[in-house]
């Protein structure tokens, strides 16, 4: 997990907040940021990224990610409900076929 970690952290700023939540989940708080847009972006570059082959002790893994992107306020007015908006959204991205980046709608 150390080098997913480096990977997301190598496309993050230094004042945005990786987390590891358990697994493979992983919640990234991103601040400061003008449009939602800009968020699926970065969820995209992060795909990519982790797609790059991973090589641990002679032997090659490939990865994918599903992603649910929610933002304050508009899919949640509390912590709790952010993260479970981003896991629904995430768990869409799973049904549709895997390996990609869904922004939540707004919920209110």
């Amino acid at each position: 997990m150390c080098t997913i970690a480096k990977r997301i952290a190598s496309l993050t700023r230094a004042n945005d907040t990786i987390c590891r939540i358990g697994g493979d989940e992983f919640v990234i708080v991103i601040n400061d940021i003008a449009e939602a847009s800009l968020v699926h972006s970065l969820g995209l570059r992060i795909l990519e990224s982790l797609k790059k082959p991973l090589e641990i002790m002679d032997n090659t893994i490939l990865m994918g990610a599903s992603m649910g992107i929610a933002v304050f306020p508009d899919n949640g007015d509390s912590w709790e409900n952010i993260i479970k908006a981003a896991d629904e959204t995430m768990y869409k991205v799973k049904k549709s076929g895997k390996n990609g980046v869904g922004l939540c709608k707004n919920y209110y």
